[in-house]
């Protein structure tokens, strides 16, 4: 199996020997491991905290804190025989296929040499706001969507998700399925930029996508080799059977609802194409009635039904101007290519 280990600051910080240790313990059952971890500034604020809190300085306490962050990594994993690859990452990374494509590929050649653990972290110190990532949560479910991993394990300071966090009473929900909607308190990070409602999300979306989380403890012994051989540790999110999507589908619908630039309505006849379909299908204008926003080539589209029922998402092949001269008409080429939709 591929698991997907996420680490939020607050459970890095002091932690990174027992992380690796238990990392090490999922190697050795046979597992392939790719770690996100965050810390860069926290770490960079431990060692200069007369650093403050503006952008630019957050920029420089990561670049300065994802130097020993990497560091300690490598050398706990050393002393197992593991090397570690640094992967920094922003969204500009999985923007196109050609990008998904060059990022998983460098990934898969990592795991298959069996002694490499990428770490994952966003490239702070460079990203502009607009190629940021919500926060490590959404990089952690990108890459467990894009490389079509088996399990998402989120280590936290608490003992999984509460069904009132509030509450002096609360207790750990063990399961969630994936078509449990409830709202969930938040615990959030003192550190990082996520919290709880960040890691549901997440893991709510991984679930619509055959793809299970579990939200656990970091201090909890062996955690991570318990969790995959099945021990009820933490909130485990029980998925959907997997949908089979290539890396590219299962990115846009992970991105559902992020960096949308616009949407289409198709004519009830496409959407019942679509619904009796057990083939590949792409859009044309022909069955488009209207859209809105302002796009183009390669944005990101909502797919709607003319009762505006949300149904998917696709990569626009042109631009709003250029539908708009040829909506609704026959004979023009496809809007959207069937390997660039992802429908629910």
């Amino acid at each position: 199996m591929l698991i997907v280990i996420k680490i939020g600051t607050d459970s890095v910080i002091g932690n990174i020997p027992k992380i690796v240790k238990d990392a090490v313990a999922i190697k050795d059952l046979g597992h392939d491991v790719i770690i996100v971890s965050s810390g860069a500034v926290g770490m960079g604020r431990a060692a200069n905290p007369s650093l403050g809190s503006t952008p630019v300085e957050k920029q420089i306490l990561a670049s300065i804190g994802q130097i020993g962050l990497i560091k300690r990594y490598q050398f706990e994993f050393t002393s197992h025989n593991y090397f570690v690859g640094q992967i920094l990452m922003t969204k500009k990374d999985v923007e196109s296929r050609m990008e998904i494509d060059n990022l998983t590929n460098m990934i898969s050649e990592m795991l298959a040499r069996k002694n490499i653990i990428p770490v994952v972290n966003e490239n702070d110190s460079i990203a502009l706001r607009s190629l940021m990532f919500t926060d490590n949560d959404e990089i952690a479910g990108t890459l467990a969507s894009i490389m079509n991993a088996d399990k998402l394990i989120i280590l936290t300071n608490v003992d999984g998700v509460y069904d009132d966090f509030s509450s002096p009473n609360r207790k750990v929900l063990d399961k969630i399925l994936y078509t449990d909607e409830t709202n969930i308190g938040d615990a959030k990070s003192n550190m990082g930029r996520g919290g709880m409602q960040s890691k549901v999300k997440t893991a709510r979306k991984l679930a619509k996508l055959g793809i299970s989380t579990t939200i656990c403890n970091v201090l909890v012994e062996n955690v991570m080799a318990r969790v995959v051989m099945g021990e009820n540790i933490g909130t485990t999110f029980i998925p959907a059977r997997d949908t089979k999507a290539d890396k590219l589908r299962r990115h846009l619908a992970f991105d559902a609802g992020v960096n949308v630039y616009g949407e289409i309505i198709i004519n009830d006849r496409l959407w019942q194409t679509i619904q009796n379909s057990s083939t590949i299908f792409s859009i044309l204008p022909v069955g488009i009635t209207s859209f809105t926003g302002t796009f183009q080539k390669n944005d990101l589209i909502a797919i709607k039904t003319e009762d505006k029922t949300l149904i998917g998402y696709g990569l626009a092949r042109y631009s709003s101007d250029a539908l708009s001269n040829v909506i609704g008409k026959q004979n023009e080429k496809p809007f959207m290519r069937y390997e660039y939709i992802a429908i629910f």
